[in-house]
């Protein structure tokens, strides 16, 4: 009775060890998934009161353009003195499209966007972050919630949110895989449709075998 006891000690104590070893395997080689903060949202620059954007870093130089918090203006990391070196972005009111009655396409005006580089007194100017908007939406301004995603060894599960929620709308995502060495393996992007939007829409990506990390890189809504 002792070796039959030993016998049945030795072989459940293999099963236990069989298992812990399986579980330990996939938590070695589980899939893990993370969101690139600039796949929702784009860096910019913005003034906290009306100033000047001028043409060298001091307040003696030419004012090239009166800026308000409004302004559209780039991130910047560049400084000298007491100015942060940036550009501002805005509608160029001369350009402009006809269209003829063979469905030709005319634009004149130069280009859409102005840009001007100038600097700014760097104690009024910050970077900040603002979410994507989505696009063909004229009547009412949508934006791009922070996405989640959670993938498994065969694919990979992303929700995309966004508010407020239409009624109908397009969304697409991308993602970008990596091998257990953290080489690059390549992209994949998918979109889907909903026609019933409750403010998130669900996207499955299929991945391959040997993808060890996944990066959500982009993702973006249109009008449906």
């Amino acid at each position: 009775w002792h070796n039959y006891s030993a016998l049945w000690q030795n072989y459940y104590m293999k099963q236990f060890s069989v298992i812990i070893f399986l579980i330990f395997n996939q938590t070695i080689f589980a899939t893990s998934a993370s969101v690139d903060i600039d796949s929702y949202t784009f860096l910019a620059g913005q003034t906290n009161q009306n100033t000047c954007l001028y043409s060298k870093p001091s307040s003696s130089s030419v004012c090239l353009e009166r800026i308000n918090i409004y302004s559209v203006l780039s991130a910047s990391q560049t400084t000298k003195d007491l100015f942060t070196k940036t550009s501002n972005t805005k509608l160029n009111p001369k350009w402009g499209c006809t269209y003829g009655s063979d469905y030709s396409m005319n634009c004149t005006g130069g280009e859409p966007w102005i840009r001007t580089d100038g600097w700014i007194y760097s104690k009024y100017f910050k970077n900040v972050r603002h979410k994507e908007s989505c696009d063909g939406f004229d009547e009412i301004s949508i934006y791009l919630e922070r996405p989640s995603i959670s993938c498994t060894d065969t694919y990979c599960n992303i929700d995309v949110g966004y508010s407020p929620s239409p009624n109908e709308i397009e969304v697409s995502a991308t993602i970008t895989t990596y091998d257990k060495r953290g080489k690059y393996l390549g992209t994949e992007e998918e979109d889907e449709s909903d026609y019933f939007s409750n403010g998130s829409t669900d996207i499955t990506i299929s991945i391959v075998d040997g993808v060890e990390t996944v990066v959500l890189t982009d993702v973006s809504c249109e009008k449906y």
